[in-house]
């Protein structure tokens, strides 16, 4: 049983990462495997993975130990050629809802239930956002949320410039500069956690584009501005991203 789910686990993370194996194998820390079968043939851990072209590079890589088994002293992210992908805070960023998020209903003179109407409201827009950025990359880069207390991120873009840097994505509902104060604090924060703080740029996604005092202080903090040219149909951001759109 324990083989079985083992084998669904590549299987799944072949078909996520787009990795490209007919055969793929995991193991969570990337020390033993069973042997591939076929080509190109992928190991997986945790984090990453090593795609073998053909048997011959297989066969050759000293790293292996192939016996009856594959052993892996050090693991293979140790391996020349290894490529990291999962973040440990991170998770697939997937679609959320937007027309379905309700309120009960109550007085309309109740404080409180303007302050939650205000909440869903934004919301819902910031779904929408989060749903339009994906719908732009349209599966072009892997896209990752925060899935950990500490570092609930909206998202991470994997190589997103193809140099070998992410972009963690701060998205704000709103352009008010009190928002994206917020915004820059949770993004400092937020790379802290994340598997290469020292190669990640980060960014604010804005669903307009802001005044003049906002963009001094992303700029004065090193960060990226993003927003949408189209607050109805979402469908262009503005900004670093329009290099791989």
């Amino acid at each position: 049983m324990a083989h079985n789910i083992v084998r669904r686990q590549g299987r799944t993370l072949n078909q996520e990462w787009r990795i490209g194996a007919k055969h793929a194998l995991y193991r969570e820390d990337g020390t033993w495997y069973h042997k591939l079968r076929e080509f190109p043939g992928a190991l997986i851990d945790a984090r990453g993975y090593i795609l073998f072209a053909n048997e011959q590079d297989y066969r050759r890589c000293s790293f292996l130990q192939i016996g009856k088994q594959i052993g892996v002293p050090g693991g293979i992210s140790k391996i020349p050629g290894y490529k990291r992908v999962l973040f440990t805070v991170g998770e697939p960023l997937t679609t959320k809802p937007v027309s379905s998020l309700r309120l009960d209903i109550k007085d309309d003179q109740d404080l409180a239930f303007l302050s939650k109407a205000r909440s869903v409201q934004m919301q819902r827009l910031h779904n929408a956002m989060t749903n339009g950025l994906l719908r732009i990359l349209g599966g072009r880069k892997v896209v990752y949320a925060g899935n950990r207390p500490e570092a609930m991120f909206d998202a991470l873009i994997q190589d997103y410039m193809g140099q070998e840097r992410d972009l963690l994505i701060e998205v704000k509902s709103s352009t008010n500069i009190a928002d994206v104060r917020l915004a820059v604090g949770q993004l400092l924060d937020y790379r802290r956690f994340v598997n290469r703080p020292d190669a990640t740029d980060l960014a604010v996604l804005l669903p307009e584009e802001p005044n003049a005092h906002v963009r001094e202080l992303l700029k004065a903090c090193d960060i990226l501005l993003l927003w949408f040219e189209d607050k109805k149909t979402r469908s262009r951001i503005h900004g670093v991203l329009e290099g791989i759109l």
